[in-house]
């Protein structure tokens, strides 16, 4: 071997030896970094977490913050969204159980029986639907329902019992939104809004109500249901508007209103005119607080 071969060899050999030893070096540092945070504690975590390429401290933080809040929002919304599945189930299985809470014969059947034959025979928005197979041209009770989501859902093409359900349905619907809605605009919180809606359905409404018997108005005329949720809205509404700085706002709460009052007074004209009342002597009970309230 020449002179010139064994000086490379040697050189290699010696560039070989000092890229192990800077790699020693790093694995003990690392090993004692390790072993200085003990496991489980913030240090070692970060020094063996490894960070997504291209993003600076601020943004990993921010996605890592961004994580624990949706997790706390997705727990603190679960038992909501459990409660009111168990309700909606209870409510599906007591209906096939007890068939009769729903459209109880005879008011109940006739109830269901007039907003079927003003669906087939009737104009919509007519206010005075008559029926050509009774008489001389008999009328209809005039409990509208073009704008009843609940009687609507009687002219699915479903069977009897399926509608019936369905219909409730979105009767419970609505009650348990209006009454969370005004309990909202009122001051309470979810939580107690949550719980007064749940409690009301469970107790007054179908078929929960053939349990505690404390009033079966539901299962005789079912529109109530639509009455009531439509005057909880509105007195909701009104309560808000005039309250937001957007005067555009204020006029949509408005023309909300009037439409609620509108959808209430054609699905039961009767009884809208003793309903109507207590949502007004209640409003003025609010309004004169809020008014007391300002002056002070």
């Amino acid at each position: 071997m020449s002179e010139t071969q064994r000086l490379t060899a040697l050189h290699t050999a010696k560039n070989w030896r000092s890229f192990a030893a800077i790699a020693d070096e790093e694995t003990i540092s690392v090993a004692q970094r390790c072993e200085d945070d003990g496991p489980g504690t913030i240090r070692s975590q970060m020094t063996l977490t490894m960070r997504p390429t291209g993003l600076g401290h601020g943004v990993y933080k921010d996605s890592i913050d961004t994580g624990a809040s949706q997790s706390r929002s997705i727990g603190r919304a679960l038992p909501y969204v459990l409660s009111w599945a168990a309700l909606g189930v209870l409510m599906v299985i007591g209906s096939e159980r007890v068939p009769s809470a729903l459209y109880r014969p005879v008011d109940g059947d006739w109830a269901k029986w007039n907003v079927e034959a003003i669906l087939h025979f009737g104009k919509p928005f007519d206010l005075g639907p008559y029926s050509m197979l009774a008489g001389m041209g008999s009328m209809y009770f005039p409990n509208l329902p073009w704008l009843n989501p609940g009687a609507l859902a009687l002219g699915l093409p479903l069977d009897g019992q399926t509608t019936s359900i369905v219909s409730y349905g979105i009767y419970a619907a609505e009650l348990a939104i209006s009454i969370i809605a005004l309990a909202r605009v009122i001051g309470f919180s979810w939580l107690m809004s949550t719980v007064a809606a749940q409690l009301y359905l469970y107790l007054l409404f179908p078929p929960f109500s053939e349990v505690f018997r404390i009033y079966d108005w539901y299962s005789l005329a079912p529109y109530y249901a639509h009455l009531q949720a439509a005057l909880n809205g509105a007195a909701a509404v009104l309560l808000v508007c005039g309250r937001l700085a957007d005067w555009r706002a204020n006029a949509l709460l408005a023309v909300a209103f009037f439409a609620l009052f509108v959808s209430g007074l054609l699905s039961a004209p009767f009884t809208f005119v003793f309903a109507t009342p207590a949502y007004a002597a209640t409003l003025g009970c609010c309004c004169a607080s809020m008014i007391v309230e300002a002056g002070c």
